[in-house]
């Protein structure tokens, strides 16, 4: 709410993780590297790394780690489906 043009911040993470839920690896794909500066993309990089690691331990079912052991994690409005929004997030 506080980004200018939210939708133009969008996130893509890849996430490994253990098989007790907690981060083996939590790497950016898009963009590859925090912007240098106090960008807002560099805002909302950090905001997207903080909420993943925010939920650290994952609770998910052992028996299925091989369906979940690696994720890719897309945070940011570009990536919601416009069919799917609800008149809160307006003209995405």
């Amino acid at each position: 709410d506080d980004l200018p043009n939210p939708e133009r911040y969008n996130v893509h993470m890849n996430l490994r993780l253990n098989e007790d839920g907690t981060i083996a690896d939590l790497s950016l794909v898009d963009p590859k590297r925090r912007p240098i500066g106090s960008s807002f993309m560099g805002t909302a990089v950090d905001r997207a790394l903080r909420a993943v690691r925010k939920c650290e331990p994952f609770r998910l079912p052992s028996d299925e780690y091989e369906l979940w052991k690696e994720i890719n994690v897309y945070m940011g409005l570009g990536y919601v489906d416009k069919r799917f929004c609800d008149r809160e997030f307006g003209d995405v």
